[in-house]
């Protein structure tokens, strides 16, 4: 048997007799002690803004499938930095009210005895978070597989946050490993007229910023903040602020991109692509 050890803010397991309780409720980072193991070290809670922006239905959907399922669940929410990605893993990891544990490197060396403290029965169900999966696991490494849907008898909540889809290919359309995958592209229109009826000091600028927006590729939450800053603190137009900014904008033309397939038919994958550079053209998920 083994139980949970605490010493300070730092909780282990360690093999015992009998078993006293589970992983108390709270957030963690995993780390890795040489010749000692595996320890969580309990970290401050997360804290969210007022309001949280945009669409978050995934959030009650997971949810709801992940407490009618007796297995781990997987969510990978994928797309352009600053679009919202972390903010909704930490959102949905409070909302799930269970053990926090973070991981933000991997372990090739000890990845037998990382799955071996994941797995073991006293952690009880937590949420697991990898932010920024594609740096810290290598595409080949199967460890995240085993963990997801290895033969143990755990109940845990996976969300893997990645800025590109770069990633082991057996994680993609296996529900049983990632059962949802969420895409992040631009901010669409009613997102940025909801955040600038918020945030906008001056409403009369409310539909030049909306129009303002649509031109600007890959639009993140921390770009139009920024626009809307300069807007309320000059009393500029959002038109002449933008051009301060020299974000990529575009000339006003709009582009259709689809998937061919080997049968000849072809898929409007226009609402998949990301806008990366004007050298890069797009860069697309399928």
């Amino acid at each position: 048997m083994s139980q949970i050890i605490k010493s300070g803010r730092t909780y282990t397991i360690a093999n015992v007799d009998q078993v006293k309780s589970t992983l108390p409720n709270g957030t963690y980072n995993l780390i890795y002690v040489p010749m000692q193991g595996f320890r969580l070290e309990q970290i401050d809670p997360f804290k969210l803004p007022p309001k949280i922006y945009g669409d978050t239905s995934i959030i009650d959907r997971s949810i709801t499938v992940y407490r009618n399922r007796d297995r781990n669940f997987g969510l990978l929410l994928a797309g352009l930095r600053g679009s919202g990605k972390s903010l909704l893993m930490k959102k949905l990891a409070l909302d799930l009210n269970q053990p926090i544990i973070i991981i933000n490197q991997s372990f090739p060396d000890v990845s037998d005895e990382l799955i071996k403290f994941l797995t073991d029965p006293c952690l009880g169900d937590c949420t697991i978070l990898f932010d920024e999966f594609e740096k810290r696991f290598d595409r080949e490494d199967v460890t995240p597989l085993t963990l997801m849907d290895g033969p143990y008898n755990t109940h845990h909540f996976f969300i893997l946050t990645v800025n590109n889809t770069r990633i082991n290919e057996n994680l993609i359309n296996r529900p049983g490993r990632i059962y949802y995958h969420k895409t992040y592209s631009g901010l669409d229109d009613e997102t940025v007229r909801e955040v600038g009826e918020d945030l906008l000091v001056n409403k009369e600028y409310l539909d030049e910023l909306v129009d303002t927006c649509e031109d600007i590729r890959n639009l993140s939450f921390d770009m139009l903040i920024s626009l809307i800053n300069d807007v309320n603190l000059f009393n500029e137009s959002p038109k002449n602020c933008v051009k301060v900014f020299g974000f990529d904008c575009s000339d006003g033309t709009y582009v259709k991109v689809y998937q061919v397939l080997k049968n000849g038919s072809m898929n409007d994958v226009t609402e998949h692509a990301i806008w990366m550079n004007p050298t890069d053209r797009y860069l697309w998920d399928l």
